[in-house]
C-alpha cells in the first residue's frame, strides 16, 4: 500500500472514532439514485415558498444555525460551490446557510450528468415563460373579458330563443314542401361560411390575447364564439334562403348595370354592416383594430358578408345538384375538423 492510500485511510479511521463521540456530527449519509439526487438538490436550494414548513422566520429572516465546522459563505446560491460540490467522489455535504428544513433534502453531490439535467430544465423553463410571454404582456380589452365570461356559460337561458328556432325550422320546412332544395342547400352554405369567419376570429383572440375581430357582450341565451350568439346563427341561418327569394330568375339580368346577383348582396351586406354600426353604438357589438372598424366599413362589408352572399348564390346557381352538394360538403367538413381541432381538442377556441 503505498504512501497515499494509506493516508487516506488513516483520514477515515480517526473520522468514524471522531463521530462515535457524544455530539459529534453525523456521518456520511447513504448513496442515492443519481435522479433522487438532483431532486433533492434542487429543492434544496429553491426559492422557499410562502407559508410552507419550509419556511422559518425568525425576525424577518430565514434560521440559518451554525454548524461546526461549516464554510462561511456569502448566500445560499454559494453554498454548493463553497462546499465543494464540484469534487465527483461522494461525501458529506457541508451544509452552512442551508435551512435546517433544507438540510435533510441533500442526500448526495450532484454528478455531471445531474447538472447537465438541471440545465437543460432551466433552459425548458425558460423557453416556456418567453413562449408565453408575449401573452402576458398583452392586456385584454374589458369588453373581452366581458364576453370570455359569457363564453358558453349556462344559466343565461331565454325563452325568446325558442321563437328564433321555430322560426328557422318553418323557413326550411317552407322549402321542403316546396321541393326547393336549392335554396335550402344555398340557405346551408350561408350558414356555414359564418361559421368558418366566426372560427377565425375567434383564433385572432387566441394569438393576440387581446380582442377579436369583432366581440359580442350583452343579454344572449347562449355565447357560442367569442363573436357569435345563439341568436345570431339562427338570423344566419335564415338570411341565406331570404337572399335567393330575392333573386331573378334570370342571372343575366342587370340592376343599376351590376349584375344582379352583385347588386342584391351588396345591397344585404350593406344593411347587415349598418345593423353592426348600430349594435355598435348600443355598446353590445364591439370592434378593436383600425383596419376593422366603423371607418373602415367597406372591408367588413366585403370579408365579413359580401362573401357569404355569393357563395349563396353560387351554390344556388350550380349545374347540378351533385355540385351544390360537393360545396356544402367541403363548407361543413372544414368547419366540424377546426372546430374539434381548435375547440375541444387545442382548447384555443
Amino acid at each position: 500500500m503505498n504512501t497515499w492510500r494509506r493516508r487516506r485511510v488513516h483520514r477515515r479511521r480517526r473520522l468514524v472514532r471522531r463521530q462515535d463521540r457524544p455530539g459529534s456530527r453525523p456521518g456520511p449519509r447513504r448513496r442515492v439514485s443519481k435522479a433522487d439526487a438532483a431532486k433533492r438538490l434542487a429543492l434544496a436550494f429553491a426559492e422557499p415558498l410562502e407559508g410552507s414548513c419550509e419556511r422559518q422566520e425568525l425576525g424577518g429572516a430565514l434560521q440559518r444555525p451554525e454548524v461546526s465546522g461549516s464554510i462561511p459563505v456569502r448566500s445560499m446560491r454559494e453554498a454548493p460551490a463553497r462546499a465543494g460540490l464540484l469534487k465527483t467522489r461522494p461525501h458529506r455535504l457541508v451544509t452552512a446557510g442551508v435551512p435546517p428544513c433544507r438540510q435533510e433534502a441533500i442526500g448526495s453531490i450532484p454528478s455531471q450528468a445531474q447538472r447537465t439535467a438541471v440545465d437543460l430544465d432551466r433552459t425548458r423553463f425558460a423557453a416556456e415563460a418567453a413562449a408565453i410571454l408575449p401573452r402576458v404582456l398583452w392586456v385584454a380589452e374589458p369588453f373581452t373579458r366581458e364576453a370570455e365570461r359569457l363564453l358558453r356559460a349556462p344559466g343565461h337561458f331565454q325563452w325568446s330563443t325558442v321563437t328564433l328556432l321555430a322560426l328557422v325550422v318553418y323557413v326550411y320546412s317552407v322549402e321542403v314542401e316546396r321541393r326547393n332544395w336549392s335554396a335550402i342547400l344555398a340557405g346551408v352554405a350561408f350558414w356555414l361560411m359564418d361559421w368558418f369567419n366566426e372560427l377565425l376570429n375567434a383564433l385572432v383572440l387566441h394569438f393576440n390575447g387581446q380582442a377579436a375581430l369583432w366581440t359580442v357582450t350583452g343579454s344572449s341565451s347562449f355565447v357560442i364564439l367569442i363573436g357569435l350568439t345563439i341568436e345570431i346563427s339562427l338570423f344566419f341561418a335564415i338570411n341565406g334562403v331570404v337572399y335567393v327569394k330575392l333573386l331573378p330568375p334570370d342571372r343575366r339580368t342587370r340592376i343599376i348595370g351590376i349584375p344582379n346577383r352583385w347588386a342584391i348582396a351588396l345591397a344585404l351586406s350593406l344593411v347587415s354592416v349598418g345593423v353592426e354600426l348600430l349594435l355598435h353604438e348600443l355598446g353590445v357589438f364591439h370592434w378593436h383594430y383600425w383596419w376593422w372598424n366603423a371607418a373602415s366599413f367597406p372591408v367588413i362589408v366585403v370579408f365579413g358578408y359580401l362573401t357569404f352572399y355569393i357563395v349563396a348564390s353560387v351554390v344556388y346557381d350550380a349545374p347540378s345538384r351533385s355540385r351544390q352538394l360537393a360545396i356544402v360538403s367541403g363548407l361543413a367538413l372544414l368547419d366540424l375538423v377546426g372546430g374539434l381541432l381548435f375547440g375541444p381538442a387545442l382548447g384555443w377556441i
